[in-house]
């Protein structure tokens, strides 16, 4: 074992699990003819897995099952019983030595005594023993009185003064040591001593200055660069942000929660590339850090490069055992393009046949999938862009999650007692209580509400505050903001004692999926902010429209259906700002027809690419302008445009513009510039049509068989235009061809439309229906 080596190169420790990352460092060092063991199991398996060629000893404390069916023939499991064991152990003991021993046992005097004095001959001649739980008196007197009759063991590593988070670890060297240089980790220590005047709750009361001052002071400590970048991220001020990450890591190599910070301000900022190169970087200074490998694989995940995704969590598996969020990603990632509907039907086959993987993985272990699941982005999102039903597959997701929340939040499983008397109260929680699409589609519920009948609460998982935020706050009688915290939410909604909980979106983000698999209030329900069944037995209505719902919406959803009249929402018409800008401005031919067809690109099926070629044949004066995502996502989907119109002899780069994110008074801007909008097929548009709408487009859609492919439609229904709703592809490519060669049918329906606000913009008649519903469930009706 070298332990010199072992020691001169400590990890920076996790709070929440810094055994993990020290057994993995230690049994990296072992030498030849050299074992790890360990006495509990907790880590056997994860040791295995990521060291192909380390045998193991281990003297299992429990009748939990050690999960190491895979590697039979590179370990021996002892008999219960220390004193068994090492008996065994001496018969059986072949030129093998222990380099590295892990004592995670019973945490009583006379046990841990034991098991560090049975252990002596038969450790390597320098050797490492790890003991946890080192917080409780007797096991830090165990290693106290072992040390004082022991010359050849050392303590070089200390937890116990510092808060029990850190598991209490101490590590002992066995044998003669070559002089230690110092470690980033002992400098993490004397850092966090020095730091514990700080009080998470001061954090935020710093000034900018002065956290560059302690960051300066404490260049060691990643936790006070953490707090600098983001007092930057938050004021959205990326490049100071980028500079206190970059600095940070400068002085922190390989630790993952900077690397990941760094990661987010480049994906704010698009430079996609840089995020990537970024992780591989690091990954040199911590080959085995599972937080390195999970931000990547998470990054590839989001970017929807599937195939780099997979891969890199097979390998990682081999690195990061522990990460059950690696796993996720094996089995769920998902393109945000696809090629062909061949593609589509092998993902779909992966990924039911990894939520049967999965379902098993997090019942073995159900710790490590509580910390997977938290992870972003939330993986069966794409899902719902294959156009497809996936109640069935939701519902096997949501028991995963389901499962282990229940193993590890019991209090807010069990039924609640009747709200109080009084006026309903009623929650909202999301989120997206920003300017984003979520809150712009269901904040004139809040606004709309009787408040001689309902008390409105309203609960924000998120930090950004903006001019949409402080509507929100002020349509609500209660607003909390906790961000990123679970637990403290949970406890919160429970506390307000709620008639009924509404999440205003489930299924596009983690921590949301997580709530609402508990139990928070006697009634449940979730609107379509993410248009897609839960599939969480929690969640008990699905709040819809009726003009989007088709005749068998029910079957789609493992939720009872409640179709509120028309569109379901109270929108408020958009306020357009002067228009600065012309087509030049955004490299648009000033004669072409201009097609806008601005959805995210995950919602373009293959199947549905020769329309655009189709209608270009018609108008051959089309440009069809599209939004791009991300790089990899708008070069893909920008080679299945070159297939479709090379087949119909016609070159797309003269006829399609990617276009990259606009602001949104560039966008805005461009939807006046152009003269027809081209809904997509599957899944349709809903914000992006009300703004189109406000802007004059004349809008084409082609109502689907989901409701998600049908936000469009409705939205035209209720405005009362019908013309330009399509039966099927051909009538689709009918009707934009016509809109595109006749100028004057264009400004007739512009006009139609325009007539029709009234009964689109502020139309407030469906809170009836929704006022009705949480009256009747609450008792009231």
């Amino acid at each position: 074992m070298d332990c010199s080596y072992f020691l001169n190169h400590l990890p920076v420790l996790p709070p929440l699990d810094p055994v993990t990352p020290m057994v993995h460092g230690a049994v990296v060092c072992l030498g030849e003819a050299e074992v790890y063991a360990e006495v509990g199991g907790s880590q056997l398996a994860g040791v295995l897995a990521a060291h192909p060629q380390v045998l193991a000893y281990v003297i299992p404390t429990s009748e939990q099952e050690l999960g190491v069916e895979a590697f039979l023939e590179r370990f021996w499991v002892g008999e219960k019983g220390l004193e068994a064991f090492f008996r065994d152990l001496r018969e059986l003991q072949g030129p093998e030595r222990i380099g590295v021993y892990l004592y995670d046992g019973p945490g009583d005097y006379r046990s841990v005594l034991l098991g560090l004095l049975l252990v002596r001959p038969f450790l390597a001649q320098t050797a490492v023993i790890l003991v946890t739980q080192g917080h409780q008196p007797g096991v830090r007197q165990a290693v106290g009185d072992f040390l004082a009759t022991q010359p050849r063991a050392k303590l070089v590593f200390d937890l116990t003064a510092l808060p029990e988070d850190w598991s209490g670890l101490q590590v002992i060297a066995w044998g003669e040591l070559s002089p230690l240089l110092p470690s980033p980790t002992t400098e993490l220590l004397t850092q966090l001593r020095q730091l514990q005047e700080y009080s998470p709750p001061d954090w935020p009361n710093l000034s900018d200055q002065q956290l560059w001052d302690l960051a300066r002071q404490h260049p060691h400590q990643p936790l006070v660069w953490h707090h600098l970048a983001q007092f930057h991220r938050q004021r959205q001020a990326y490049p100071q942000a980028e500079l206190a990450y970059s600095q940070g890591l400068g002085a922190n190599p390989g630790e993952p929660n900077l690397c990941l910070g760094l990661a987010v301000v480049f994906s704010r900022l698009r430079r996609h590339q840089e995020v990537i190169k970024l992780y591989e970087q690091q990954m040199h200074f911590k080959p085995y850090e599972a937080g390195l490998w999970s931000g990547l694989a998470f990054h590839l995940a989001y970017l929807g490069l599937a195939n780099e995704a997979w891969e890199v969590a097979q390998k990682a598996w081999d690195m990061a055992a522990d990460c059950f969020y690696l796993r996720l990603v094996y089995h769920l990632a998902l393109p945000v393009v696809y090629d062909s509907l061949e593609e589509i039907d092998q993902c779909r086959r992966r990924y039911g046949d990894g939520l049967g993987h999965l379902a098993q993985e997090a019942v073995d272990n159900s710790s490590l999938a509580l910390v997977g699941i938290g992870a972003d982005p939330y993986l069966p999102f794409y899902l719902a862009a294959q156009g497809r039903d996936d109640r069935h597959f939701q519902e096997q997701y949501a028991a995963i999650v389901e499962g282990v929340m229940k193993v590890h939040y019991p209090q807010w499983q069990v039924p609640l007692p009747p709200a109080p008397e009084g006026k309903v109260r009623v929650g909202y929680v999301s989120e997206f209580m920003r300017s984003h699409t979520v809150a712009k589609l269901f904040r004139g519920w809040l606004a709309h509400h009787d408040r001689e009948k309902f008390t409105i609460y309203s609960y924000y998982i998120r930090r950004e505050v903006d001019e949409v935020t402080r509507e929100i706050i002020a349509c609500s009688d209660h607003f909390h903001q906790i961000p990123d915290d679970l637990a403290a939410m949970a406890t919160q909604i429970r506390a307000d004692q709620l008639h009924i909980l509404v999440y205003l979106d489930i299924g596009m983000e983690a921590q949301i999926a997580q709530m609402a698999a508990l139990r928070l209030a006697p009634v449940q329900a979730m609107a379509w902010g993410h248009p897609v069944t839960s599939g969480l037995s929690t969640i008990d209505y699905f709040i819809s429209s009726a003009l989007m719902e088709p005749d068998d919406g029910q079957a789609h959803y493992s939720e009872t259906l409640v179709c509120l009249e028309g569109a379901g929402i109270v929108y408020a018409q958009p306020r357009l700002p002067e228009l600065t800008r012309t087509r030049a401005d955004f490299s648009l031919r000033p004669e072409a027809c201009l097609y806008l067809s601005c959805q995210s690109l995950h919602k373009y099926l293959p199947q549905y690419d020769f329309v655009f070629p189709a209608i270009a044949q018609g108008v051959p004066a089309a440009q069809f302008v599209f939004i791009g995502g991300n790089a990899y996502a708008a070069g893909r989907f920008h080679q299945r445009l070159k297939t479709a119109f090379a087949a119909q002899g016609l070159d797309s780069d003269q006829f399609c513009s990617i276009l990259p994110f606009l602001s949104s008074t560039a966008y805005l801007d461009l939807n006046r510039l152009c003269d027809v909008y081209l809904d997509t097929f599957a899944w349709s548009g809903g914000n992006t049509t009300l703004e189109a709408i406000a802007c004059g487009l004349p809008i084409v859609t082609c109502p689907g068989s989901l409701m998600r492919g049908r936000h469009s439609y409705a939205l035209l229904r209720q405005l009362g235009i019908t013309e330009t709703i399509a039966q099927d592809e051909q009538d689709y490519i009918r009707i934009a061809i016509a809109l595109g060669q006749n100028p004057a049918w264009r400004r007739q329906v512009t006009q139609a439309m325009a007539r029709g606000f009234p009964r689109l913009y502020g139309n407030n008649r469906c809170m009836a229906d929704l006022e009705a519903f949480y009256l009747r469930v609450a008792g009231r009706a």
